[in-house]
């Protein structure tokens, strides 16, 4: 059900806030990280975890996490967790929470406040994922081919009230394609102050100005 190789659903429960999935993997051998020794099995620790919305109801799962320990009292380290692509270490969303949440932001007009809503988590809950996921698609080198002239451009607003001023950035990729046309494509930052991301008005914050050449928005110009 959950659709992840090597991690099978052990269980379905539907509570007043949403589903919860038991998960656990199928590992039952491994070395220790230190000396490669066969570990012994010590127990299970349940982590919990944000899925990607299913069926409009936030979905959590309950990782049901395999404890090893190292028979070899010569090394220092006596017991270890295994590790698994689907989450990274003190992650609180899955993997592939944080790929749809930085898909979403890439190619929607949406909010990382609605997304937070949508998986039943606080803002920046799924900011902190975006933010892994986006870094990680910025190095890629190949996210910017095709891509001959840059604008950019630079407005600012004023708010009635706290917190005062603010800063939008945008940044229009004008390469024209085989028809002489401008498919532009653009990227926006919002700042409140120097250097400071503000999340609370636009959600397309940095890192995401550069993750994709889909970009946010797109208009066709003569």
């Amino acid at each position: 059900m959950l659709g992840v190789e090597g991690i099978p659903t052990s269980s379905v429960t539907a509570t007043g806030v949403g589903l919860v999935l038991g998960v656990e993997t199928g590992e039952d051998v491994t070395g220790c990280l230190d000396c490669g020794v066969v570990a012994v099995g010590h127990g299970r620790r349940r982590v919990r975890l944000r899925n990607i919305p299913c069926f409009g109801r936030p979905v959590r799962l309950l990782w049901a996490k395999r404890v090893w320990r190292c028979p070899d009292p010569g090394f220092p380290r006596t017991t270890f967790t295994e590790e698994y692509p689907m989450a990274v270490s003190l992650a609180k969303l899955t993997t592939r929470a944080g790929g749809w949440a930085t898909d979403a932001l890439q190619r929607f007009d949406t909010l990382v406040s609605a997304m937070a809503h949508q998986s039943g988590v606080f803002w920046h809950s799924v900011w902190d994922a975006v933010r892994v996921e986006a870094s990680r698609r910025i190095v890629a080198t190949d996210r910017l081919l095709g891509v001959d002239v840059l604008g950019g451009d630079e407005h600012a607003w004023a708010y009635v009230g706290r917190p005062g001023s603010g800063m939008v950035v945008g940044i229009v990729d004008h390469t024209r394609d085989a028809q002489v046309l401008v498919n532009a494509r653009c990227w926006i930052s919002s700042q409140d102050g120097p250097g400071r991301p503000r999340p609370t008005d636009s959600d397309a914050d940095w890192p995401l100005a550069a993750t994709a050449p889909t970009g946010t928005n797109r208009a066709t110009m003569p």
